[in-house]
């Protein structure tokens, strides 16, 4: 086994990999990503895998402390459910996302290329444009050239995550921001997630009545929200549904095409319904 000393009274240790395959040396620094060694079949070891522990001594076999892992999958009989964060449990199956570059194009916003979306709500219909952009600190976003209102995002190696969304509550990156807060590059069926809507309402002006449907959530972080994808002949839909809105459903459904991207989202609370259309060919 190798160790590394992440800080005083706490190691992690890596054990049964490969004689001579070990990659890295004492003292050096390593980051996510890094290579260490191969899987391998030494020590006590029945069939080829990897062991890793945190423990609170360099003693090799040292009793093993909790560990959390971030953006893991716990897969079960009818669906595997994407963690943010976890702490495994004895008898848990986990596995990483599964990344499939199908999904990532379709979340590439190019930069400063202008998408134009038609809003329709209350029987009222307008217009709004956004553009790709990165700001003067180099973090991605999404800002509307209409209304007075960006979002702010990050594309992970295997995950499309929105950080915050501020500005004008009428602007459709609000709605980008409840129907796809977090997205796993993943096209797998079973796979679902849970997310908090924002606990400020998204949706205002013309739009007033639906934005005073939200106003039993009063959460630190809003109603959850429970998300899974659909790809049917080269067509993404990311769907959510409330888990817990006090009598209130919540749904949520963004399509996305192959040439295009983002194409549609529509946002329903209770009777009343949202829908942003993106214009052009």
């Amino acid at each position: 086994g190798s160790e590394m000393c992440i800080r005083d009274s706490l190691y992690s240790m890596v054990a049964h990999l490969s004689p001579g395959s070990v990659e890295v040396s004492v003292g050096q620094l390593v980051r996510s990503g890094d290579a260490l060694g191969r899987c391998g079949l030494s020590g006590r070891a029945a069939v080829p895998h990897i062991h890793f522990q945190l423990q609170r001594t360099s003693r090799v076999g040292d009793a093993t402390m909790p560990s959390e892992l971030h953006e893991i999958v716990v897969s079960g009989e009818d669906e595997d459910l994407l963690h943010a964060t976890l702490v495994p449990q004895e008898g848990q199956l986990l596995r990483g996302i599964q990344r499939d570059d199908e999904v990532v194009r379709r979340f590439a916003f190019p930069y400063r290329e202008p998408m134009t979306f038609r809003i329709e709500e209350d029987g009222r219909s307008r217009q709004e444009t956004v553009v790709g952009d990165i700001d003067s600190q180099g973090n991605l976003v999404l800002r509307s050239l209409t209304q007075r209102a960006q979002l702010y995002y990050d594309l992970h190696d295997d995950l499309f995550v929105v950080h915050d969304t501020i500005g004008a509550r009428a602007s459709v990156l609000h709605l980008v921001h409840a129907a796809l807060p977090r997205v796993p590059f993943e096209l797998s069926p079973r796979i679902v997630w849970t997310d908090h809507l924002p606990r400020r309402s998204f949706i205002s002006g013309a739009a007033r009545p639906i934005l005073d449907l939200f106003s039993p959530f009063h959460s630190a972080d809003g109603p959850v929200m429970r998300y899974r994808a659909n790809w049917s002949g080269g067509r993404l839909e990311i769907e959510g549904r409330s888990e817990s809105s006090r009598g209130r459903e919540i749904a949520t459904v963004a399509s996305f095409s192959s040439a295009r991207g983002l194409e549609r989202i529509e946002i329903e609370v209770g009777s009343r319904t949202t829908i942003a259309v993106r214009e052009g060919e």
